[in-house]
């Protein structure tokens, strides 16, 4: 039976080295936030939009063009972890998002001012646009799952140690989550600051060079593959699948039956005085 206790700091560090699962979700979480912080982030888009692709208007065209994606994406999440499980649908969203990262930086990597316009669109414009849309949907669209992957480490804890500890849990998650978000505007400060924009960053009116060519795929593709394949990696270790939530939710199931069992001999006890 799950049951609510006092929680003391101390038993913060308990936690978290005895659930490997917590883990491996709580770090796989903060890696896929810091992601999307890195492509959201308006430097980045001043970057992308406003230098490479020659016209930051378009980030804002972007933007309202990948809302319906995003939620096709984000529904086909849930549809998925329904019939795969939500580590299965988690796993999947990062691959296809790697690939999506990976084939972008090859077309950002050959791609100048003015070849992506919405009044001219060239295969090489749908391409990006289609692209753009993968990774950053396929990117993000995994967060949503982790309120919900929560939930599952919060009840093998319980079924782990016999306490129940959502709040610490959701504590955790949120502590990694502004970690990785505070984390991204200063490794796009230090990536700009090695090639010369220490004191001020590139504005829209900022030439291309080959130096900012790197950044925009450093900040926009490389780094948000390698970010996606270390949560992949602790995604490895995760074993929480719909299996072992069985067993787990059978465990929790025993504790309540053998404490119930409990009470009434307690109850017995109490009854013959």
């Amino acid at each position: 039976m799950k049951t609510t206790i006092q929680i003391y700091i101390k038993d913060y560090a308990s936690i978290i080295k005895g659930n490997r699962p917590l883990q491996m979700l709580s770090m796989a979480a903060a890696f896929v936030k810091f992601v999307v912080q890195l492509m959201s982030d308006q430097v980045t888009m001043v970057i992308v939009f406003g230098i490479l692709l020659g016209n930051f208007a378009l980030s804002g065209q972007f933007q309202m063009l990948t809302i319906i994606p995003d939620l096709l994406i984000t529904f086909g999440a849930a549809a998925l972890a329904r019939k795969r499980g939500l580590r299965g649908a988690y796993v999947l969203y990062l691959q296809i998002a790697a690939v999506a990262f990976i084939a972008l930086g090859f077309l950002m990597y050959n791609i100048q001012p003015g070849d992506v316009d919405f009044g001219n669109l060239t295969l090489k414009a749908i391409t990006f646009i289609a692209l753009y849309a993968i990774a950053r949907g396929f990117s993000r669209s995994p967060s949503s799952l982790v309120l919900t992957m929560g939930a599952d480490v919060s009840d093998y804890e319980t079924s782990r140690s016999g306490r129940y500890v959502a709040g610490v849990i959701g504590t955790i998650f949120s502590l990694t989550d502004s970690v990785a978000s505070s984390f991204a505007p200063m490794v796009i400060g230090w990536v700009l600051a090695a090639v010369g924009f220490s004191e001020n960053y590139p504005t829209q009116q900022t030439p291309l060079t080959a130096d900012l060519r790197f950044v925009a795929l450093l900040i926009f593709t490389v780094l948000p593959f390698i970010a996606v394949s270390i949560a992949l990696l602790f995604m490895k270790f995760y074993k929480l699948d719909s299996k072992a939530m069985e067993e787990v939710q059978s465990r929790i199931s025993e504790m309540k039956d053998t404490e119930i069992e409990h009470l009434d001999s307690l109850s017995e006890v109490s009854v013959n005085k």
